[in-house]
């Protein structure tokens, strides 16, 4: 029996899109650890797959939860500063060897005992290098976000910084900082590229030309309740765990607050959204939850107004409901770019945010409506196409080539 060793963020959104994958691998007859969070363990066959919680040192690290911020530009500094600072940035990459180090020593033990014979890591977890450097095995990156390009190479980026990044940004810095600290952090890495399988295809991924040909698209497939009457907006950041992506979201829901329609809002319970929610008396047709179900929200409203999170994102597409993409980092604004080309939405670029930006976008999108559900639906379509012709196959495909 195959052993496979997968390291995934403890996240829902890092879980879930690899569950048909896990389901394979099992199916194949291999025997898979995942490090995750066990709360996931039911959703898998027990049998094959075990969950496994990762120290919680690690897990503290992945809940980190930045300081909240009363002031707008505060905030904002806080949220680029991973971009824009080249002390913050030093000081993440100093966090994340400590984290590195700590896993390897808590983990190294128990993974030689398992002795894994192929390695799947998630793309957005750093913290599992040096325990991976410790494995003699082969090793495959998993990919729940988008690929990014080279920055310095990406129109997109530079897009970004002007319309996202400069406007939002209270401190002093220009392009070629930007690029300069990205290219020296990219030097540090020093990374061996390895196959790296995302939940894609060339319609969700802006500058698909521009991608490596060890990233490989895969497609994605999923069942989305769909409702026969669909009103309303449904307005979400996701988890939003700093002050500005609540400012942001705050900002969004006052721009659609003066539209008829019912308005749906989902917080996550979040502090700091709390903070700026409660101060607000909103009309009675904005319906401010704390939770939802968002599948089910996606089947009865008319537009989707989300940051650009690709796991929303690909909900919202298979449940054949139009966006409005209001993103704050790069990866969210490359989906933007994406849903705004394939015609299945609107990228919102202004920043600070405008209301008259917001309001017209979302009325652009039902005086057209059919259109963008056609975009949807076509998204979706070639999503469906590259899973029949790649899917998790093709994960496992090149596992048993590497053995």
């Amino acid at each position: 029996m195959k052993r496979i060793l997968c390291l995934l963020m403890p996240y829902s959104g890092h879980f879930f899109p690899h569950i048909n994958l896990l389901r394979l691998l099992a199916s194949k007859g291999a025997f898979v650890r995942v490090y995750c969070d066990r709360k996931f363990q039911p959703h898998v066959p027990q049998e094959f797959i075990s969950l496994e919680n990762y120290p919680q040192e690690i897990v503290n690290y992945c809940q980190y939860i930045a300081n909240y911020q009363k002031d707008r530009e505060r905030a904002a500094k806080e949220y680029f500063s991973y971009m824009a600072d080249g002390k913050i940035i030093a000081l993440r990459r100093q966090r994340e060897e400590e984290m590195a180090c700590c896993l390897a020593e808590r983990l190294g033990d128990a993974v030689r005992r398992f002795s894994p014979e192929i390695v799947l890591y998630d793309a957005q977890a750093p913290f599992t290098i040096r325990l991976r450097q410790e494995i003699p095995c082969p090793q495959f990156e998993l990919n729940a976000s988008t690929f990014l390009p080279k920055l310095w190479q990406s129109p997109s980026f530079q897009r970004y910084y002007q319309e996202i990044l400069r406007p939002s940004y209270p401190g002093a810095i220009d392009y070629d900082q930007i690029l300069a600290l990205q290219r020296k952090n990219g030097r540090k890495e020093n990374r061996k590229q390895a196959i790296s399988f995302g939940y894609l295809s060339p319609m969700l991924q802006d500058e698909f030309e521009k991608i490596p040909d060890t990233c490989k698209s895969i497609g994605f497939q999923m069942t989305a309740p769909r409702s026969e009457k669909r009103d309303g907006i449904y307005i979400t950041r996701g988890t939003v765990s700093e002050s500005h992506g609540a400012f942001l979201l705050y900002d969004t829901v006052n721009a659609l607050s003066g539209c008829p329609e019912p308005i749906h809002v989902s917080c996550g319970a979040n502090f700091y959204v709390k903070q700026l929610f409660e101060k607000q008396s909103f009309a009675q047709h904005v319906h401010i939850h704390s939770y939802t179900d968002q599948k089910q929200m996606l089947a009865n409203s008319r537009v989707f107004v989300t940051h650009g999170g690709i796991t929303g994102v690909r909900e919202a597409i298979f449940a054949h409901i139009p966006m409005l993409v209001i993103p704050a980092n790069f990866p969210d604004y490359q989906v933007g770019q994406a849903i705004e080309k394939n015609h299945a939405g609107i990228l919102i670029r202004k920043r600070p945010l405008h209301k008259e930006e917001i309001r017209e976008s979302y009325e652009k999108i039902c005086r057209h409506y059919d259109d963008y559900l056609d975009g949807v639906a076509h998204m979706a379509k070639e999503l469906n196409a590259y899973w029949s012709q790649y899917g998790a196959e093709a994960v496992w495909k090149e596992c048993e080539q590497a053995l």
